[in-house]
């Protein structure tokens, strides 16, 4: 059995989840997980010209004879409200709301846990609080979103609703410089 301990939390390998598939319970490109608090998985379908999959399901873990359970689907191809054109990352805040950043759009779209389209929020540019190719999201205890904000090279912080509070690194590929985070 394969145990893995990262930032404090232990994760042991017990079984495989989800199928591949363009819809339904399958998966098409995972890019990113993250944990609900009421023991489900939000799987980040990687979309892309090619692979135009991009979506957010969510699974129970099942037990260790991989029985899980599709939830729900949510999000998918287009510029829309609720959907994406280049998914890269996703985060799930105190209050289980999803946040997922799209590289193309330039934006953060948001869900509640049960799929419904919140909103969404992110401005293209290099200024302070915009956006260029996000990719990277985390919550920190404060319930501040964390966003590699890839194409400016640098790290930004943000209020869950958006609001920018402050940032972090240059860009460049010199010491302390980021070059495409």
């Amino acid at each position: 059995m394969l145990t893995r301990t990262v930032f404090g939390r232990t994760f042991t390998y017990s079984h495989c989840v989800g199928r591949g598939g363009g819809g339904g319970s399958g998966f098409s490109a995972p890019m990113d997980v993250a944990f609900g608090a009421d023991g489900a998985v939000y799987v980040l379908s990687h979309s892309s010209e090619v692979n135009p999959s991009s979506r957010v399901s969510k699974v129970s873990l099942g037990d260790r004879s991989g029985e899980e359970e599709f939830i729900l689907q949510f999000g998918g191809h287009g510029s829309g409200t609720g959907e994406f054109l280049r998914t890269t990352s996703l985060a799930l805040d105190k209050d289980q709301n999803v946040y997922v950043a799209d590289e193309y759009l330039n934006r953060i779209s948001v869900f509640d846990k049960l799929g419904n389209y919140l909103g969404n929020w992110g401005t293209p540019g290099s200024g302070e609080g915009e956006i260029n190719r996000p990719w990277g999201l985390t919550f920190d205890k404060e319930d501040n979103l964390w966003m590699v904000d890839s194409g400016n090279g640098r790290v930004q912080v943000f209020t869950k609703e958006g609001k920018f509070l402050s940032t972090w690194g240059n860009e460049g590929s010199g010491e302390g410089e980021l070059d495409m985070p």
